[in-house]
């Protein structure tokens, strides 16, 4: 596993047990129930988030939130959404 930086002027390192507890965090304490069933996991630099989210400006939101907080990491979007209905089409 590799330790990821939250910031460029964060010279320390970090566990990734660190960072995915900052990302459930920041998440939750952003939306509890929105993202109750989220699944957040760090290796080889990158974050993972898997499970599902009720809609598609959630996952949009915890997408961004994940890459806010930890700007240059990779993530990798493995989320559901549970009612795909909520997309509204730009046509």
């Amino acid at each position: 596993m590799v330790a990821l930086r939250s910031t460029p002027e964060d010279p320390s390192p970090r566990s990734p047990f660190l960072i995915a507890d900052e990302v459930r965090h920041a998440l939750k304490t952003r939306a509890p129930r929105r993202f109750a069933h989220l699944n957040v996991r760090v290796a080889n630099g990158a974050v993972a988030l898997t499970g599902s989210v009720p809609n598609w400006q959630s996952k949009s939101l915890a997408i961004r939130l994940t890459r806010e907080a930890f700007q240059g990491v990779c993530v990798i979007d493995a989320l559901e959404v549970r009612n795909r209905r909520t997309f509204a089409s730009h046509a």
